[in-house]
């Protein structure tokens, strides 16, 4: 398995055919925690608002500000970091993203009111952008050819899982005698922990062999193939590359711009991807509010500003959390007891137009 002859150019031979090694199971992992965390922060805010919105008496234009200002950070984050990552390297930065992501989930835990949280979500937001760009490249750019898609996929799935278990995290708590005070708090602090656990990895790896020998970097190439390949093994922290692609923004578009290929290809995917994040965040990160109800001792729900678990607290019950006075008002019926509080009809007293209809005739 040569990797190349001393001092020629790398040999990407046996990175593009062979198997997937447990090194880049590793990067897998480490990108992959960048997705779960990205995800989990992005998509809990949604159910912090459901939360804050009656505590801190949110207008529906606070309420827009928190749910997208992360979102719209993000894009800012990408292009910053993406362009720093394609001139100086992918390792280069790698892992200083998760720290100002950290420190944003961290301030936004602490947040005294609707300012700081929004300027702490803005933080956030930078971070999880810088985190897009560089994870997905450095584990398309350590896989080989024949695995690539695999690789890229697992990291991409690793997004799903934070998106399920941000949820389940926060009807568990909601579910207990905990306050919505603390639980809000917790949630948003609990999304710097991933992060913050993958850090040190990140800072151990290669450069990646395709930016090494882009940049000039030769030897680091064959330190990386070698690396990802099984040939070798990385003990301590490695040394910065030396490899550098000096290329500005303009001249980077007129290259794209060239290609007519890889134009069209910019345009498929960037222009696919913008329609599905377009219904996938735009629904997923309102959703907890969508569902919500009401609840008060005389037994009656209005569509409104509570959140309500989607699990059930006890065998028969389900439970709905008012935000303005914590108090948990348990609605009797277990088959109904998922997201159709409301239009379900679970309160006698407001039933929809349907069932009162048919009530009133019998």
């Amino acid at each position: 398995m040569a990797l190349a002859a001393v001092g020629g150019s790398p040999d990407f031979t046996a990175l593009d055919d062979g198997k997937i090694t447990r090194f880049q199971y590793k990067i897998m992992f480490i990108s992959g925690m960048g997705f779960f965390t990205d995800a989990y922060d992005l998509f809990i805010i949604g159910v912090v608002v459901a939360i804050l919105k009656p505590q801190w008496s949110l207008s529906t234009g606070q309420v827009s500000l928190l749910n997208s200002a992360t979102l719209a950070a993000s894009a800012v984050g990408a292009i910053l970091f993406g362009r720093i990552a394609d001139i100086l390297g992918r390792k280069r930065i790698y892992g200083y993203e998760v720290l100002i992501l950290a420190l944003g989930a961290i301030a936004s835990a602490f947040a005294p009111n609707f300012t700081f949280l929004l300027v702490s979500r803005v933080i956030l937001g930078i971070g999880i952008g810088g985190d897009y760009p560089v994870s997905a490249t450095i584990m398309s750019e350590y896989a080989g050819k024949r695995s690539r898609g695999k690789m890229v996929g697992l990291v991409f799935a690793m997004q799903g899982a934070g998106l399920v278990i941000g949820p389940l995290i926060a009807a568990i708590l909601l579910a207990t005698h905990v306050p919505t005070g603390i639980i809000w708090r917790v949630l948003l602090g609990l999304g710097a922990i991933p992060g913050l656990a993958v850090f040190y990895l990140r800072r151990q790896i290669h450069e990646t062999p395709r930016f090494a020998q882009a940049g000039g970097d030769e030897e680091e190439a064959r330190a990386a193939i070698a690396a990802a390949t099984g040939a070798s093994t990385l003990r301590g922290a490695r040394p910065e590359s030396t490899a550098r692609h000096q290329q500005s923004v303009l001249e980077g578009f007129k290259t794209l711009a060239s290609s007519r290929r890889m134009f069209l290809w910019l345009i498929g995917t960037a222009g696919a991807w913008a329609m599905l994040d377009f219904a996938y965040y735009g629904n997923t990160i309102s959703s907890p509010s969508m569902p919500t109800a009401r609840c008060s001792t005389t037994r009656s729900c209005s569509c409104s500003s509570s959140w309500c678990s989607p699990f059930p607290v006890t065998r028969s019950r389900s439970s709905c959390w008012t935000g303005r006075d914590e108090r948990r008002f348990s609605v009797s019926d277990s088959r109904r007891w998922r997201l159709r509080s409301c239009s379900s009809g679970l309160c006698p007293e407001q039933r929809p137009w349907w069932r009162r209809s048919s009530s009133s005739s019998g």
